[in-house]
């Protein structure tokens, strides 16, 4: 009998470095311009798992296409059989990556905040110490 080999992705992210003087102006500028702006990435949770959007969207797609027709019912069946497969392969991939995304989510706002807190260069440089 053959094996089956499910490969776990882990995920990280390279922290921010110090800012530049020059980046540090440009960033102050910016959140006095748009205090919402964010400089926190933005997650591609979905692109990296593909196959499970675009499984689960078939699937609740397909259950009204069942309703009213009975020839449709092989589309909720093979995307759930795809849905299936895909967490079984995927699921501590996927928790791996949500861990990576809430950590990288978090540095990234303190970063937000020791610009936004420091008055200085070398206010900010200090306030760095706290953001990695």
């Amino acid at each position: 009998m053959g094996t089956t080999t499910i490969t776990i992705k882990s995920y990280d992210f390279n922290r921010p470095r110090l800012l530049t003087i020059e980046e540090f102006n440009s960033y102050k500028q910016i959140f006095r311009v748009d205090p919402n702006y964010s400089l926190v990435p933005k997650s591609g949770f979905w692109e990296e798992f593909a196959i499970v959007k675009w499984s689960a969207l078939a699937f609740i797609c397909g259950l009204p296409l069942v309703a009213i027709s009975e020839v449709f019912s092989f589309i909720p069946g093979i995307s759930m059989m795809i849905l299936f497969f895909s967490f079984l392969g995927n699921a501590n991939s996927m928790i791996n990556y949500s861990s990576m995304n809430a950590k990288r989510k978090e540095v990234f706002r303190r970063l937000e905040n020791a610009i936004k807190q420091s008055n200085s260069y070398e206010e900010f440089k200090v306030n760095f110490k706290h953001v990695r």
